[in-house]
C-alpha cells in the first residue's frame, strides 16, 4: 500500500529486468475476469453480503467503533467481524475459484488502464486493453475500509497516477508467450494441457 500507479509501474519494470520476464499491472478487464472467476453475482462468493464472511478484510460492524461518524444509511457495513481492523498479510482468507486472494478487500489494486467512463461501450470483445490516454488510472477492488457497494466485482474506481494512500496497492500480472491458433489447435488435438493458451497467455498473481 501507499504506492502510486507510477510506483507500481516502475516496480514492474525493475522486476522484469531483474528476472528477465515481463511483469506488468493487469488490465482492468483481466482484473475483473479474475475477480469474477466465472460468476455473475455481485461478489465472486454470491449476491449476499454475508457470502464474503471469512473471505475478505472489509468494513464490518466491529470497525464501527473506530469510525463513530460513519453514515450507515449511506455506506452499508458488512454485518460480521472479519478479525482485522487494518490491512492484513495477503492470503489469510480462503482463495476464490481461480485461486486468487483478497480481490474484494484488504487493499484496492492499480490496473494498467487509463480510466474512460465510456470505454467498454465500444471496446473490443476480446482482451480490451483500455483507453490510450486519460488523466486518471484505474484501480479495482474493495479495501479494508470499504462498504458493500464498493466491493462488487464490477465496481470501477480511478485516481491520479501520482496519488497514493493506505487503502491502495497493486497486483502483478506475468505475460506469457502466446501460441498461434493453429498451434493451440494442434496442442488440444494431441490431448495436452497447455496453461499458456487458456486465457490469451495471461495469468494474474497476487502481490
Amino acid at each position: 500500500m501507499n504506492v502510486s500507479w507510477n510506483d507500481a509501474a516502475a516496480f514492474c519494470e525493475w522486476l522484469s529486468a531483474k528476472e528477465g520476464k515481463q511483469y506488468r499491472l493487469p488490465t482492468e478487464a483481466e482484473w475483473e475476469y479474475s475477480c469474477k472467476a466465472g460468476t455473475r453475482t455481485y461478489f465472486s462468493t454470491g449476491d449476499g453480503l454475508a457470502s464474503l464472511k471469512g473471505s475478505e478484510n472489509l468494513m464490518g460492524t466491529s470497525d464501527k467503533s473506530k469510525y463513530p461518524a460513519h453514515d450507515d444509511a449511506k455506506y452499508q457495513l458488512f454485518k460480521f467481524d472479519d478479525g482485522w481492523f487494518y490491512t492484513m498479510p495477503v492470503g489469510r482468507f480462503k482463495s476464490k475459484a481461480f485461486g486468487m486472494y483478497d480481490m474484494h478487500g484488504n487493499v484496492s489494486e492499480w490496473c494498467s488502464d487509463w480510466y474512460d467512463k465510456e470505454y467498454y461501450a465500444s471496446s473490443p470483445q476480446m482482451d480490451p486493453v483500455g483507453a490510450t490516454s486519460g488523466s486518471f488510472c484505474v484501480n479495482r477492488g474493495g479495501h479494508w475500509t470499504s462498504c458493500a457497494p464498493d466491493c462488487r466485482s464490477a465496481h470501477r474506481n480511478w485516481n491520479h497516477p501520482s496519488s497514493c494512500g493506505f487503502t491502495t496497492g497493486f497486483r502483478l500480472a506475468l505475460s506469457l508467450s502466446v501460441k498461434s491458433p493453429e498451434a493451440l489447435e494442434r496442442t488440444w488435438s494431441a490431448g495436452e494441457r497447455s496453461g499458456a493458451g487458456q486465457h490469451s497467455g495471461r495469468e494474474c498473481g497476487g502481490c
